[in-house]
């Protein structure tokens, strides 16, 4: 018998609890395997992070990385005898855990979180673990491990509202990592320290003014649709579910981040425009540093990054997963990381499978693939040929004809592309211009203007603020949706919800995106009929004085809601309306009942 495998029924029982309560096995187990004492450090028998408690068979050295979240050192392996709350299956199985999840096989829909979950609990994955661990049973965790483990809601929630309340994670290390590293992704088996706080680079952020700015609640970084961000900062993003719309959102944890698209990729805005600010002014008014800031959004890239190497993605439709792209792009950033900075072009290759299935039913279309691993990309695209196509099928659009043609929403009021709609940055449930799914109602696209542009501004606002130091538009690889974001935020009114779910992301849009260069500028429409289209390249010297229009109205796009740069057109003459907003020197927004206006370059 090796010295490190001492057999503790040599000492009389009350020594033996001693060596075990003061980790003295542990201890000279890695004397003998090593040589030498163990480093110094914090020797526990449990610990807990939120609400998930871990206790131990003995006492392990155990660290924090810089997010917080704690590992434990154990070359060979930690035997964990204890999980609060405990993993049942009783009522339902629930507080379950999972071990280095992954995306093989049929592991991708699976979860060994709760059987009440949407997405199938699947307690013979080889990951899934927890159920009867006890002194007699303990659960080994070997070093180079993620252990995540959850809190259910007692009661089993109707879809798609979240079943579990919180979710935690333990990582098992064979060493020390240096202080201030960052955790390792928890899917698969590759827990390498690749990154440091020491690694932040943020000389690229800017340091823009609070003037004119609606600032989160200075307690808790409070915003009405997205609660306490503070709290959901120091919880990981177990976001490893690559599943349709009442999946994902049944199993993301309440306590850890919004379970549906907007409010994710809101809250994600909401946090990298925080660093946008002057860093000093932000923390003085608010109750976080940049630092916290910025730890919290890389460690969601570098966790949302193994996921996708791992073979996750994220579906485009309805409003569901969008968000996920731009943490792993600004981690990359903040690092100078080259795979997660590159992103935007991240190889992909497109494929139908049973959840593209799911969708083919609905939408009553067999092409249904998704086409990219990121919702935000699989919905923005130019109008062009397939589009027109799709719009012009014989009884596409015709609500009393069977079988059924499409477009899937806002039959009552669809209208088909038109050959002069080419290269208009539009939004659609699907890229791939499927007649189901095709409609340019933009006006009236429900999923467009209450569930994805308006949870997107902050998000979009940061491409443009970084663009010149780091070249994020062309890192991120779609320019339709940067067109897009101008195009939306032009035709819709201030302050509507619809225009952006965060007063605070709407306020900077509108103080700032007039400062960072030119885009898409939007349509301006006049009773039904388009009549500048891209006003950034008019017809030089050409006045459009004297059109006529009569009323504001979003639901038979009869409205000029629209941004001027003043930059770009050295006259503007002949506008007579109800409101002539100063957005801010560089940007002028008219809108309102309009009888006339031009424009003239």
């Amino acid at each position: 018998m090796k010295l490190y495998e001492l057999d503790r029924s040599v000492f009389p029982p009350l020594i033996s609890d001693k060596l075990t309560e003061r980790g003295i096995y542990s201890k000279l187990a890695m004397i003998v395997k090593t040589g030498s004492a163990p480093p110094a450090g914090n020797y526990v028998s449990s610990v807990t992070k939120n609400n998930i408690t871990w206790t131990f068979d003995t006492n392990y050295l155990v660290g924090q990385f810089a997010t917080g979240d704690y590992y434990v050192v154990a070359p060979d392996g930690l035997n964990i005898i204890d999980i609060d709350p405990l993993p049942t299956n009783s009522p339902r199985i629930m507080n379950g855990s999972m071990i280095n999840p992954t995306f093989t096989g049929s592991n991708r829909n699976r979860q060994g979180y709760d059987a009440g979950l949407a997405t199938t609990y699947e307690s013979t994955l080889e990951n899934t673990v927890g159920i009867g661990v006890s002194t007699e049973t303990p659960l080994h965790v070997a070093a180079g491990s993620s252990l995540i483990s959850s809190e259910s809601i007692a009661t089993v929630q109707a879809v798609p509202n979240p079943q579990l309340q919180s979710v935690e994670i333990l990582t098992v290390l064979a060493s020390t990592p240096a202080s201030g590293s960052f955790r390792p992704p928890y899917c698969g088996s590759d827990k390498t320290i690749n990154f440091n706080v020491s690694d932040i680079d943020y000389e690229i952020l800017p340091s823009l003014s609070l003037s004119g700015i609606s600032l989160p609640s200075p307690t808790t970084l409070y915003e009405s649709r997205l609660g306490n961000i503070t709290s959901r900062m120091r919880h990981a993003t177990v976001d490893h579910f690559r599943s349709i719309g009442a999946f994902t959102q049944g199993a993301s944890a309440i306590d850890n981040y919004p379970n549906y698209g907007r409010e994710f990729s809101s809250l994600v805005g909401t946090l990298s425009l925080l660093l946008m600010l002057d860093s000093a002014a932000m923390e003085a008014a608010l109750s976080v540093t940049r630092a916290e800031i910025a730890i919290s959004l890389i460690q969601m890239g570098i966790d949302l990054y193994g996921t996708v190497v791992a073979g996750n993605y994220w579906h485009s439709v309805g409003g569901l997963n969008s968000g996920r792209k731009w943490p792993i792009m600004f981690a990359g950033l903040l690092l100078d990381n080259t795979a997660m900075k590159n992103i935007g072009s991240y190889a992909f290759t497109p494929f139908n499978d049973g959840i593209d299935s799911y969708y083919n039913g609905i939408f009553g279309d067999s092409q249904w693939t998704t086409t990219k691993p990121f919702q935000e990309d699989g919905q923005c695209f130019y109008v062009g040929t397939k589009d027109y196509n799709s719009t012009h099928l014989p009884y596409w659009g015709d609500t009393g004809h069977s079988p059924f043609v499409g477009p899937f929403h806002n039959q009552a009021l669809c209208e088909p592309y038109l050959v002069s709609d080419y290269g208009l940055p539009e939004w659609g449930e699907n890229e791939m211009g499927l007649p189901a799914v095709s409609d340019k109602y933009f006006s009236l696209e429900t999923y467009r203007l209450t569930t994805n542009t308006n949870g997107w501004v902050g998000i979009a606002l940061c491409l443009h603020i970084l663009d010149s130091t780091c070249g994020t538009k062309a890192l991120w690889n779609n320019n339709a949706f940067i067109d897009l974001m101008d195009r939306s935020l032009a035709l819709t009114t201030r302050r509507a919800w619809q225009r952006s779910w965060s007063a605070f992301q709407e306020d900077m849009w509108d103080v700032y995106r007039g400062t960072y260069g030119d885009g898409f500028i939007g349509q301006v429409y006049v009773n039904g009929t388009t009549v500048i289209t891209n006003t950034i390249s008019p017809v030089a010297g050409t006045s459009y004085a004297g059109v006529a229009g009569t009323e504001d109205s979003h639901t038979d796009n009869n409205y000029c809601n629209y941004i001027i740069r003043e930059s770009v057109f050295s006259d503007i003459t002949g506008y007579i309306g109800n409101s002539n907003e100063v957005v801010n020197a560089n940007c002028r927004r008219l809108y309102g009942n309009c009888a006339t206006y031009g424009i003239v370059k």
